[in-house]
């Protein structure tokens, strides 16, 4: 669910003279199109291998995870902070981090956890 959230949600806010600029803001879907909603499929499907005790499962979670961790950090987390010129004005605009970054970096904390966890529990078992 958090993974779908994060796809609405902005991930990447602009603020001129530190007021936000909706219109400028970028949602998951803007960035990343399909992506986070097609992990969140694998994450479902790897619950449902993992709720039958499949050690795949548990792996295709903790993958899913990671990849999301991979494209929020490595493909989002480099434009916090820059600046330029706002489209339409003179000014100068910053990007920061918006609430759908945190979600996604949560969804993808909570999925590497929980695929880890369940594999441990898949091979202690």
């Amino acid at each position: 669910m958090l993974l779908l959230a994060a796809t609405v949600l902005p991930v990447l806010e602009v603020s001129v003279r530190g007021e936000a600029v909706s219109g400028l803001a970028r949602s998951g879907w803007e960035l990343h199109g399909p992506l986070l909603p097609i992990l969140a499929a694998v994450a479902v499907a790897g619950a449902v291998l993992a709720a039958r005790d499949r050690l795949a499962g548990a792996f295709a979670i903790a993958a899913t995870g990671l990849v999301t961790l991979a494209i929020i950090v490595a493909g989002d987390a480099p434009d916090i902070g820059a600046t330029g010129l706002v489209p339409g004005t003179l000014a100068q605009g910053t990007a920061s981090a918006g609430p759908g970054f945190y979600v996604a970096i949560l969804a993808g904390v909570l999925l590497l956890l929980t695929g880890g966890l369940l594999a441990l529990r898949s091979y202690e078992g």
